[in-house]
């Protein structure tokens, strides 16, 4: 705006010097002094603006590249949590008391689903999806963001997985992943030393880090899981997911 009006005045000044060179009356030299002066603003005021834009362009992609540069990385990479992995337990003799088996399960990104009912119907369809694995995955939807995966199935079988995974592309926002499943070689007979873990109830939430638990539904209950809780949790990470 501000230029066009110059260029405005530039050309009424023009048009005025025009018009006295035309006009044999009056006081040219003095006109013309006069129509100098506002030509020599005019093209200051330009010259002005066009240092104050390069500045400016030159402030944008040079001198802050690094942070817009950041800004925009951050509109199109999306950070997901890696749940750590549980450490073992393990007796003086190095004999396994406690240990992970990888197996599938389903998380959802609840802020990536349009209609929710609807979507866990439809896997319904597909996999065996229980009242109860609906009615803990909507507990625990009340407790979690909603841009951080939650689990609504675990320990899917083998035949569940494949077909799941040939219908994936019917449910953005629903992955089929790998996920540790805590195991005891020894069962009922270390049970009361070692231990055991379970999903986060409600009242967990309110003692627990959620920053340390992001990714991750499990905390040991009892015994060796719940004394060593802190060593045996693991460090969550962070996925960085292009949208």
């Amino acid at each position: 705006v501000a230029i066009h009006l110059l260029v405005s005045t530039a050309l009424s000044t023009l048009e005025q010097a025009a018009m006295i060179r035309r006009d044999p009356i009056g006081n040219r030299s003095e006109d013309a002094r006069i129509i100098q002066l506002r030509l020599l603003i005019a093209v200051s005021a330009v010259v002005v603006l066009v240092v104050i834009l390069l500045g400016r362009f030159f402030i944008l992609q040079v001198a802050h590249h690094d942070r817009y540069r950041t800004l925009s990385m951050d509109n199109r990479i999306d950070l997901r949590p890696l749940p750590p992995v549980r450490g073992m337990i393990l007796d003086r003799n190095g004999t396994v008391l406690a240990e992970n088996h990888a197996v599938y399960e389903l998380t959802v990104i609840p802020e990536k689903i349009g209609d929710l009912g609807r979507t866990l119907r439809e896997i319904g369809e597909i996999v065996d999806l229980s009242q109860r694995d609906v009615a803990r995955f909507r507990k625990r939807l009340k407790h979690r963001p909603v841009f951080e995966p939650q689990v609504l199935k675990s320990r899917l079988s083998d035949e569940e997985a494949a077909r799941f995974s040939v219908h994936q592309y019917r449910f953005p926002g629903v992955t089929l992943s790998a996920s540790l499943r805590r195991v005891y070689p020894y069962g009922p007979l270390t049970a009361h030393v070692v231990g055991y873990v379970g999903r986060i109830s409600e009242q967990d939430t309110r003692k627990i880090d959620p920053v340390a638990y992001r990714g991750t539904v499990h905390m040991g209950k009892i015994g060796l899981e719940l004394f060593y809780e802190i060593e045996l949790l693991g460090e969550a990470g962070l996925e960085q997911v292009e949208t």
